[in-house]
C-alpha cells in the first residue's frame, strides 16, 4: 500500500525516557516487523535516556532524535514543535500515557494531522505522587489526540474513559511478540542454566522488570523467602535495573539469601532466560498488559501474576492471578501446588490465536496508520469470515475459492473458527496464502462453554477491527454478529449454505427459532446459496427484501472441465480397470451426508455389476464406523476410502456416476463441480431443486429401498455431457460471484 507519489509514511514515535522497559520493547517489536521502506519510525527520546538501541534502529532505516525531558516543559514543547514542523510527520504516536497531552499539543501546533495517544498502563494509590500527576493530566488525554490506542481494555478505559471505550473509539494494539524467539526450547534451557550455574533439578523462579515501586519487588522477595523455606533447592532470578535495586539487594542480604537470589542486570537475552525459568512471578501493583507476561506464557511457563493488571494478560489456562491482599504464604502455597501438577508445553497456537503474534499484528498496525493518514485513494476493506470449522467441506472450499478470487489490494480477509486441537490441512493452506486464522477453541457443548465463548468474542472484537463480518453457517452463530454489532462493525452478514431436516423435538424447534430471531436482530445483510436455503433460515419477509442476496457456490472457472487424460491417469493411480464403473461421493463423514445408505445402495449395485468401485472422498467422525459397515456388508475390497483430498478434481474426472444421498443440503458446491465435469448425478430429494443445473442431475427419494436406487443407477446412461457454458451462463463461475460479493462488501 503506497501513496500516489510512492513516498513513505513518516511516523514519529514519542518514547519519553528510554530505559529498556516493556513499552520500548513493544514498539521495537512492531518496528522490526513492519515495512521500513513504507513506514519508517522516528524515535523521539528524552536526552537522559540510558538504553536507546540507536545502532539497531538506524540499521532498520529509523532515526533517533533526543529532546529535553518533559520536566523542562518550555524547552520540551518548543523543541518538539520545531522537530514536528521541520520533519513534516504525517503521524505523531505518543507512548507516554497521561503525559501524551504535551507532545500531542506540540504536534497540533505544528500542524500534524494524525495525533495518537497510546495508553500502555494504569495507576496505583501506593505510587501516590505519580498517580496524582496522572490523574491531573488524564482529563486532557483526548484534547489534542485525534486517535486513541491502548494495550488492553483496562488501559483504554483508564486513560480515555468508559464511554469513549464503549463507543468503539479506542483501538487495541496488542503487546505482540516474535513467537519463534520465545517458544520453549529444552536445549537452550540446559545451556542457559549451565551458564548461570544452576542445576537441572533446581526450582527457578524468574522475574524481568525495572526496579521501581510498580513492580513490587519487596513483596516478590517476601514470597521467595516462603518458597525457600519449603524448598531450599530453589533460586530467584531478577533481570533489570532501576532506582530501587540497591534497596532490594540490601533486603536480600538481610534475609541471608544472597546465594539464592541472583541479580542479572539489564539483559539482551531475556528470551533465553525464560527458558531457564520454571515459574514467572509478577506481583505488580498495576500494569496495562505487561509484555513480559506475554513472553513468559509464550515460553510455556507457569505464570503467577497479581490481579491488579488487566485480565487480558491471561492467555493460557495455566496462568494464575492472585490478590496482593493475600499473604505471601498463600502465594507460595498456590505456586508450589500448581507447579507440582504443571507440564510445560508449546503454547504458540494459543498465543497467536489470541492476537499476540507480531507477524500478524504488525500488519494491522501498518494498515491502521495508512487508514488514519488517508495515504491511499482507497484503503483495503477488512473482512472477517466466521466458519464453524476448517475441516474439509463445501463451505470451506467456497471460502478458499473466494480468497483466491478477491483482489488482495481491495480486501484484507481473516478467518475466525471454532476449531480446536491440531491445525487442520485447510488452516495450514490458508496460512500459506497469508491469511490470518483465529480460533476460539470452544466446543459449545454446555452453558459454561457458551459463556466463555461470549467472553472470547467480546475481547476479540475489541482487539480486532473489521469493516465487514461475514458469518458462514447456521443461526447459532448469532453470537459473532452480536459482538460485531456491539463493536460498530458496519456490515454484518449471515450466510445460509444449507436447509435442514425436520425435527420432532419441541425444545429443539423452540431453541432453533430463538436462534433465528437473534441472528436476524444482529445481521443487516442476508446471503444464501439458493432461494430455498434463504427462505428456510430467514423467512419470506427478508428473502423478498432489499437486504437479501443469492450468492452461488462458485467454482474456479475452467478447472472442472472433463479431461479424459486426467481420468485415465487417476484410474491407473487407483489401480482400477478402464472398463470398471466408478460411483463416487465427496463430503465429510457426518450423519447428514447419509453414507450408510450409500454403502447399502452400492452393495445392491454390486449384485448387478461386480466390475464396479465406490470412491468416498472426505473424512470425519463417522469414518471408522463406515469402514466397519463396509466390512460387515462384505464390500470393503471395492470401497476406497480416500480421506481428505485438497484437490478433488482429478477424482471427479475418474468417476462415472456421482451420488449425493444427503438428509438435507442447500446447493452443494460439489454438485456444481460434478455437473461442470459432465457427470451423471443422483441426488437426494432433500437437496434444493436449484441444484439442478443440467439434465445430468436426477433427484431420488432416499426413503426408497436401496435395491430400487441401485437398479436406477444400473440402468442409467452415464455418458458425459459438456455443461461448461451452461454452468457459466447460470453464474456459478468464481469471477461472477466475487464481483457480486465485492459490491456487497463495498456498499
Amino acid at each position: 500500500m503506497n501513496n500516489k507519489n510512492n513516498e513513505p509514511l513518516r511516523v514519529a514515535q514519542v518514547i519519553g525516557k528510554w530505559l529498556g522497559g516493556g513499552v520500548e520493547s513493544v514498539i521495537m517489536n512492531y518496528y522490526c516487523h513492519n515495512d521500513h521502506n513504507k513506514i519508517p519510525f522516528y524515535f523521539i527520546c528524552d536526552e537522559d535516556s540510558t538504553c536507546i538501541p540507536r545502532e539497531e534502529i538506524e540499521k532498520l532505516g529509523g532515526k533517533v532524535i533526543v529532546v529535553p525531558p518533559y520536566q523542562k516543559l518550555n524547552k520540551y514543547l518548543k523543541e518538539l514543535k520545531r522537530i514536528f514542523k521541520e520533519n513534516k510527520y504525517q503521524i505523531v504516536h505518543s507512548n507516554i500515557n497521561a503525559l501524551s497531552v504535551f507532545p500531542l499539543y506540540a504536534a497540533k501546533k505544528a500542524g500534524v494531522p494524525v495525533r495518537i495517544a497510546h495508553s500502555h498502563s494504569t495507576s496505583n494509590k501506593k505510587e501516590w505522587k505519580k498517580t496524582l500527576l496522572k490523574n491531573v493530566l488524564r482529563p486532557f488525554s483526548k484534547v489534542y489526540a485525534t486517535d486513541y490506542f491502548a494495550c488492553s481494555e483496562l488501559a483504554g478505559r483508564w486513560l480515555f474513559g468508559n464511554k469513549t471505550f464503549e463507543q468503539g473509539k479506542v483501538t487495541i494494539i496488542n503487546n505482540a511478540i516474535d513467537l519463534d524467539k520465545f517458544k520453549y526450547d529444552e536445549k537452550i534451557r540446559k545451556e542457559k542454566r549451565k551458564e548461570l550455574g544452576i542445576n537441572d533439578d533446581t526450582l527457578v523462579i524468574g522475574h524481568i522488570g525495572r526496579f521501581v515501586a510498580q513492580k513490587n519487588h519487596t513483596f516478590l522477595i517476601d514470597i521467595f523467602t516462603e518458597i525457600f523455606k519449603e524448598n531450599s533447592n530453589s533460586v530467584l532470578l531478577l533481570a533489570g535495573e532501576g532506582p530501587l535495586k540497591d534497596e532490594i539487594q540490601n533486603k536480600v542480604k538481610e534475609l541471608g539469601l544472597e546465594e539464592n537470589v541472583k541479580f542479572l542486570g539489564q539483559r539482551k537475552d531475556a528470551n533465553e532466560l525464560y527458558q531457564a525459568f520454571d515459574v514467572f512471578l509478577l506481583p505488580s501493583l498495576y500494569e496495562g498488559l505487561p509484555v513480559v507476561g506475554v513472553e513468559a506464557q509464550a515460553a510455556g511457563l507457569l505464570c503467577v501474576l497479581s490481579d491488579d493488571m488487566t485480565k487480558e494478560t491471561k492467555i493460557i489456562d495455566s496462568t494464575i492471578f492472585m490478590s496482593l491482599k493475600e499473604k505471601t504464604c498463600a502465594w507460595t502455597n498456590t505456586l508450589l501446588e500448581r507447579f507440582n501438577d504443571f507440564e510445560r508445553k508449546n503454547t504458540e497456537i494459543e498465543i497467536s490465536d489470541n492476537g499476540f503474534n507480531i507477524e500478524r499484528e504488525s500488519n494491522k498496525l501498518e494498515y491502521k496508520y495508512l487508514e488514519m493518514s488517508s495515504i491511499e485513494n482507497q484503503i483495503r476493506k477488512r473482512i472477517l469470515y466466521f466458519v464453524d470449522n476448517l475441516n474439509f467441506g463445501g463451505i470451506q472450499s467456497f471460502i478458499m475459492n473466494l480468497i483466491d478470487g478477491f483482489n488482495k489490494n481491495e480486501f484484507d480477509i481473516e478467518i475466525l473458527t471454532l476449531n480446536y486441537g491440531e491445525e487442520s490441512v485447510i488452516e495450514k493452506q490458508l496460512k500459506q496464502h497469508g491469511v490470518n486464522v483465529y480460533r476460539s477453541n470452544e466446543k459449545l457443548n454446555n452453558i459454561l462453554s457458551f459463556i466463555k465463548y461470549g467472553q472470547f468474542l467480546k475481547k476479540f472484537f475489541v482487539t480486532h477491527k473489521y469493516d465487514v463480518v461475514h458469518v458462514h453457517g447456521s443461526s447459532k452463530n448469532y453470537m459473532v454478529l452480536k459482538y460485531a454489532k456491539k463493536n460498530n462493525v458496519a456490515t454484518r452478514i449471515i450466510h445460509s449454505h444449507s436447509t435442514s431436516f425436520q425435527t420432532n423435538s419441541k425444545s429443539r424447534k423452540i431453541i432453533g427459532n430463538i436462534m433465528k430471531m437473534l441472528m436476524k436482530k444482529y445481521a443487516n445483510k442476508f446471503l444464501a446459496c439458493s432461494y430455498e436455503a434463504g427462505l428456510w433460515l430467514f423467512g419470506k419477509k427478508i428473502v423478498n427484501g432489499n437486504s437479501f442476496y443469492v450468492i452461488k457456490n462458485c467454482i474456479k472457472n475452467d478447472k472442472y472441465i472433463y479431461n479424459s487424460k486426467i481420468r485415465n491417469v487417476t484410474r491407473e493411480e487407483l489401480n482400477i480397470k478402464k472398463d470398471a464403473v466408478i460411483i463416487g461421493h465427496v463430503g465429510r463423514m457426518i450423519e447428514i451426508k447419509n453414507h450408510s445408505y450409500l454403502l447399502k445402495v452400492f452393495k445392491e449395485y454390486q449384485k448387478l455389476n461386480r466390475n464396479s468401485k465406490l470412491l468416498l472422498i472426505g473424512t470425519g467422525p463417522l469414518e471408522d464406523q463406515l469402514k466397519q459397515e463396509a466390512k460387515d456388508l462384505k464390500i470393503d475390497s471395492d470401497v476406497l476410502f480416500l480421506g481428505f483430498q485438497s484437490e478433488t478434481n482429478k477424482y471427479l474426472q475418474a468417476l462415472d456416476i456421482f451420488v449425493l444421498p444427503s438428509l438435507f443440503e442447500g446447493l452443494p458446491m460439489v454438485l456444481v463441480e460434478a455437473q461442470t465435469n459432465g457427470l451423471k448425478c443422483f441426488v437426494s430429494d432433500k437437496v434444493s431443486r436449484e441444484a439442478k443445473l443440467s439434465d445430468n442431475l436426477e433427484f431420488i427419494n432416499i426413503n426408497e429401498v436401496p435395491e430400487k436406487f441401485a437398479e436406477k443407477i444400473f440402468k442409467t446412461n452415464y455418458e458425459r455431457n459438456n455443461n461448461v457454458n451452461l454452468i457459466k451462463k447460470r453464474g456459478f463461475f468464481l469471477e461472477d460471484v466475487v464481483n457480486v460479493l465485492a459490491d456487497i462488501y463495498l456498499k
